[in-house]
């Protein structure tokens, strides 16, 4: 059965049972009953005056426009559902936040356990120690590297920096041969 157009009724003009069952109960028996047959069911316009029914996607799908599709829309898998490991192509292990951003862009993150910094009789020191990312970046990333959480004044910087590691140079002050632990490092790249 299909659509019929409604005509335009004047005020004075008669509306008959066969107007009614015409343009109100066809038209709606045509459209609304037969395009909903499940739960989640969706209607889309196809054209001028034509729709059809989309059925409810799979769980965890999104609905997105694709002018190829008859009906206009098409239900996708979305690359932020994947999890890390896929999206990055990571080991399990690895210790990455996020997933990758619209332009590639991903982080990883690290501590370093201990580093002793001085001597005997120093009042500032500076230790280098070789970082390794637990997955390269495809060019070389921006690092942030911060203090640590011990008692020790103690700054960290990075230096040397590759898509596959870089130096995280520890400077104490004060320092008479303190270990300095817990420094930390962030790397946001591609």
């Amino acid at each position: 059965m299909a659509y019929t157009a409604v005509p335009t009724v004047a005020t004075g003009d008669t509306w008959t049972a066969a107007n009614h069952n015409t343009y109100i109960r066809d038209n709606f028996a045509a459209g609304v009953p037969d395009a909903f047959t499940a739960k989640g069911d969706l209607f889309v316009g196809t054209g001028a005056d034509a729709g059809t029914r989309v059925g409810v996607g799979a769980n965890g799908t999104e609905l997105v426009a694709d002018s190829s599709e008859t009906t206009g829309v098409k239900w996708t898998t979305p690359a932020h559902n994947a999890t890390s490991a896929a999206v990055h192509g990571l080991p399990s292990g690895a210790n990455v936040l996020g997933n990758k951003s619209a332009a590639g862009e991903f982080v990883q993150r690290g501590r370093l356990a201990s580093t002793t910094t001085g001597g005997s009789g120093v009042t500032t020191s500076i230790v280098l120690d070789a970082v390794t990312f637990p997955v390269a970046f495809s060019s070389a990333p921006i690092v942030l590297c911060g203090g640590s959480t011990d008692a020790v004044s103690a700054l960290s910087c990075a230096r040397s920096i590759t898509t596959t590691g870089f130096t995280l140079v520890t400077g104490a002050v004060n320092a008479v041969s303190q270990a300095v632990s817990n420094s930390g490092w962030l790397a946001i790249g591609s």
